[in-house]
């Protein structure tokens, strides 16, 4: 006598559960893995802002010279005619600058870093001496790509002296490749980093750089 089994599958409505189950998983899961991914590219900003914060209190705080156009501070001016300024003579407290001088803005990438890929830095700067002694007294001579682009921005002297560098990337990859990290700060993913000098009654206390800070934190 032969025993008869059943076999059993599943059924449509059961698959169909499953299909909508797994759905529901992936759309919560895809978006929170994206958003890790994202958050671990932005530490390469945190780590070169921090480079640079002590990179540029140590020169505001350091001596600064008078120097050649093409020297490594030609933000210092140098005058042959004149003994005080000439190339290699100490820069006066209220004269002292972060690097880069007074009013100077540059950014290291030409095009602006979108959709979680990496930006190519300018490494040429052809004729802009400021940017690249600025960049070298910063610590912040890149040479591979990117996932941020930074702006750079220095103003003021002595004791009114300010700096500050952006570090942007647009994740959300709406905005044009030529798009500026400063055009853009508003909306896209900005580390940043302040610093201003800290004098009083002409005794120089020397500067202060906080702690980094975002914009469009990732929620």
């Amino acid at each position: 006598m032969k025993l008869r089994t059943n076999k059993k599958g599943f059924t449509l409505v059961e698959l169909m559960i499953v299909v909508a189950i797994i759905g529901i998983l992936a759309a919560l899961a895809i978006p929170a893995f994206i958003k890790y991914i994202n958050r671990s590219k932005t530490a390469e900003a945190s780590n070169i802002l921090s480079n640079v914060s002590g990179a540029a209190k140590g020169y505001f705080e350091g001596d600064q010279t008078y120097s050649p156009a093409n020297g490594d501070q030609p933000w210092h001016a140098a005058v042959p005619a004149d003994r005080a300024t000439r190339a290699g003579m100490p820069v006066e407290l209220a004269d002292k600058v972060f690097p880069g001088g007074d009013g100077v803005a540059f950014t290291t990438h030409d095009d602006f870093p979108v959709g979680g890929a990496k930006g190519t830095p300018d490494t040429d700067y052809t004729g802009n001496a400021t940017a690249i002694a600025a960049l070298h007294k910063l610590n912040l001579v890149l040479e591979e790509p990117t996932y941020f682009g930074y702006h750079i921005q220095s103003d003021g002297t002595g004791g009114d002296a300010t700096f500050q560098v952006a570090g942007c990337h647009d994740f959300t990859g709406t905005a044009a490749a030529t798009t500026t990290c400063t055009e853009a700060i508003l909306d896209s993913h900005a580390v940043i980093l302040d610093c201003e000098a800290d004098i009083e009654d002409g005794t120089n206390l020397g500067a202060t750089c906080f702690p980094p800070y975002t914009l469009n934190e990732f929620l």
